[in-house]
C-alpha cells in the first residue's frame, strides 16, 4: 500500500516574529522585512520537513491506497496531533462514506500538544473493525489538525535553530542553498537532534 499527505490548511502564524528575527540578526531597520518574512516561512517549511513535524496548527489530509494497514493502526504523520476531523472512505461499491467517530479510537492526541507526546494513531474502537473498502488509490482519507497551538509551545531549541538558519541565509543569500541549511549547519543539528521523528510512517501502510 501507498499513502500521500496533503497540507489542506496552512498555519496562520509562524514560529518566529519579525522582531525576534531582527533582534537576532542585529537589524535595526524595517527595510528588509519582506525578505525576512519570506525567510521565516522558508525555514519553517524546511524545519518541518527535516523534523517530520508540524510546528504550528495546520490541517492535513492523509490518503491511503487500497486498504487499511494490516496492523490495524493508522499512524498520522507530522505530529503532534491535536484532533481528527473526519475519516472518509470508499466502500466496496465505490460510494463515499464517512466513518462514525464511535467506530475508531484516537490515541495520542493532545489539546495542548507537548514535546514528549507519543506518536498519534487511529485504531478500531473496542469491538469494532475497519470497514471493507474498494481497493483503489486514495480509498481512505483522514483529515486532522496537527502542530503546536501557539509559538510558546514549540520547544525553544527548535525556535533557536530557526533563528540560526535565518541569520545564515540572510548573511549568505547568494551562496547558500536554502534546502541544505537545516541539514548541514552543526549548531542547528545539535539543537534539533532530539526532536526529529524517525518513525517510518510508510511501514504502517505497507
Amino acid at each position: 500500500m501507498r499513502w500521500s499527505l496533503e497540507l489542506s490548511t496552512a498555519p496562520t502564524l509562524e514560529p518566529l516574529t519579525l522582531d525576534e528575527v531582527r533582534d537576532h540578526c542585529g537589524i535595526t531597520t524595517t527595510n528588509d522585512d519582506a525578505y525576512l518574512d519570506a525567510l521565516i516561512v522558508t525555514v519553517r517549511q524546511a524545519m518541518e520537513h527535516r523534523l517530520r513535524r508540524a510546528l504550528l496548527t495546520q490541517t492535513r489530509k492523509l490518503r491511503i491506497d487500497d486498504d487499511w494497514p494490516a496492523s490495524g493502526r493508522v499512524y498520522l504523520p507530522r505530529p503532534p496531533l491535536q484532533s481528527v476531523t473526519s475519516v472518509a472512505y470508499l466502500d466496496t461499491a465505490g460510494a463515499s462514506q464517512t466513518l462514525a467517530a464511535s467506530v475508531y479510537q484516537v490515541v495520542g492526541a493532545r489539546t495542548t500538544p507537548d514535546a514528549d507526546a507519543s506518536l498519534a494513531y487511529l485504531r478500531p474502537a473496542y469491538a469494532q473493525s475497519w470497514p471493507s473498502v474498494r481497493a483503489v488509490p486514495e480509498t481512505v482519507t483522514i483529515t486532522y489538525v496537527c502542530g503546536w497551538v501557539a509559538r510558546g509551545y514549540i520547544p525553544q531549541p527548535i525556535r533557536q535553530a530557526m533563528l540560526v538558519a535565518i541569520a545564515e541565509l540572510y548573511e549568505q543569500r547568494e551562496t547558500t542553498i536554502t534546502g541544505t541549511i537545516v541539514e548541514e549547519v552543526p549548531t542547528i543539528q545539535r539543537l534539533i537532534a532530539s526532536y526529529r521523528i524517525y518513525h517510518d510512517f510508510a511501514d504502517d501502510c505497507g
